[in-house]
């Protein structure tokens, strides 16, 4: 990305079991001159527009199967991109989720939208000030169809979405989080005001036993302790 610009990039790097020197203390990985080869050298890069602040990439998750094809997948949180295209400052919110596959990795340009086609998709906040992608997380399978669910932080409106994986990757394309209704490929939770609701979301594997991946939010200042004020901080 630009220098100076504060848009953010994700670097993805391939699992190895040998030439382990390309990572040893990570001092000889030159992220710089990353290129579409890199499947070679080990990994590939996502990067965002050039516009100033967009923070793509403050959040990344991955460790399960959003769409069904047998290869894991990526989600990266931009808390600061306009999705609906409007002029800067709105902080709407996108994640872009990158498609895992056997082979054929390249450079992925978040400037225009990901679809299907070119490995991936968008999810759009759709709220002005929700920040949604400030914290995203990965679960194994939230809902138990088999498939890979994402959770997702809008701390700017103290809302959680949790996107159900899906087997038609259109489907989901460029779908309004704010729109879920719980019957339309996902659930809203929401919580309460004025106690930093949702800065950060956790997969947690199943904590239970009833086969279902559970997860955390973090509620920082809040006071759940009645009649005090010293933002003692919670988690739901």
């Amino acid at each position: 990305p630009t220098k100076g610009l504060n848009q953010g990039e994700a670097f993805l790097l391939f699992g190895r079991n040998s030439s382990l020197n390309l990572f040893h203390t990570f001092q000889p990985v030159n992220f710089n001159p990353i290129s579409a080869t890199l499947p070679s050298n080990g990994g590939f890069r996502m990067t965002p527009p050039s516009v100033f602040g967009l923070g793509v990439a403050k959040s990344v998750s991955g460790g399960s199967d959003f769409d069904g094809d047998g290869y894991d997948d990526l989600a990266i949180g931009g808390m600061f991109v306009d999705a609906d295209g409007a002029g800067p400052g709105e902080n709407q919110g996108q994640i872009y989720i990158s498609f895992g596959k056997a082979s054929g990795f390249a450079n992925q340009s978040l400037t225009g939208a990901l679809n299907p086609a070119s490995g991936g998709i968008n999810l759009d906040g759709g709220i002005d000030n929700g920040n949604v992608g400030r914290s995203v997380a990965m679960l194994k399978d939230f809902n138990g169809d088999g498939l890979g669910d994402i959770a997702i932080s809008a701390p700017g409106i103290n809302t959680i979405y949790i996107v159900f994986g899906n087997s038609a990757k259109a489907a989901d394309d460029n779908l309004n989080l704010n729109l879920l209704t719980g019957s339309n490929g996902g659930v809203r939770i929401l919580g309460p005001a004025g106690v930093d609701f949702g800065e950060k979301v956790v997969s947690l594997g199943d904590i239970n036993g009833d086969g279902l991946t559970d997860f955390a939010i973090n509620a920082r200042t809040a006071n759940p302790i009645a009649g005090t004020n010293n933002f003692q901080g919670a988690a739901y």
